[in-house]
């Protein structure tokens, strides 16, 4: 998992580097990396109770990867990792993404 988080977060550092249009600090970008970052974090350290914000954040990553960033570098990386989060845990698909609650809440 760790692995693919990487290689998410490299594939968007790399798309943001060549767009002309987004910046690491420009929404969605920023979402996506706040999300995924988190989620590092608590996989290398909490590993066996992940935070219920952090996973509903990545449920907010995975429809802005569908909805904005679809036939981009980034689509492929981060779908990899929802996948992995859909099959390590079953009731990751369940969760409410956050939504408008993104980023007002402790640690997401």
């Amino acid at each position: 998992m760790l692995n693919a988080i990487d290689v998410a977060l490299a594939s968007i550092m790399l798309f943001v580097s060549t767009s002309k249009v987004h910046t690491i600090e420009s929404k969605p970008i920023s979402v996506l990396v706040k999300a995924l970052s988190a989620l590092r974090v608590e996989i290398e350290f909490r590993s066996n109770e992940i935070n219920s914000r952090v996973l509903r954040g990545m449920r907010d990553a995975g429809g802005i990867v569908a909805r904005e960033l679809d036939a981009t570098p980034i689509e492929a990386p981060v779908s990899k990792v929802c996948e992995i989060l859909y099959q390590e845990i079953p009731d990751w698909i369940d969760l409410e993404p956050l939504r408008s609650d993104f980023g007002k809440g402790d640690p997401i």
